[in-house]
């Protein structure tokens, strides 16, 4: 089981802070997904997505997984009630 209380409030604001990150999240919410899917939806180009998507993994709001060579992202929904949670304080 992950320790999410070892990933800091302001590592996770970090985190969101970016509309792309954001709107990463709102497509996972959806449904997971491979990087290249989310990748199609944005003008950038793979390594700027591959950062995003390093950044919200880091922070434990995404989870990559394997399926043969695809890597597929699905969201934390524990974490993300965790940013919620901080983001309700304010």
């Amino acid at each position: 089981m992950a320790n999410y209380l070892q990933i800091t409030e302001k590592e996770l604001l970090r985190a969101i802070a970016d509309p792309t990150r954001r709107d990463i999240l709102t497509r996972l919410k959806k449904r997971s997904t491979t990087m290249s899917n989310i990748a199609k939806a944005y003008p950038l180009a793979l390594p700027t997505v591959s950062k995003h998507l390093e950044v919200l993994k880091n922070a434990q709001l995404i989870r990559r997984s394997r399926l043969g060579r695809l890597q597929i992202f699905s969201l934390n929904q524990t974490q993300l009630g965790r940013v919620k949670s901080i983001v309700n304080k304010i």
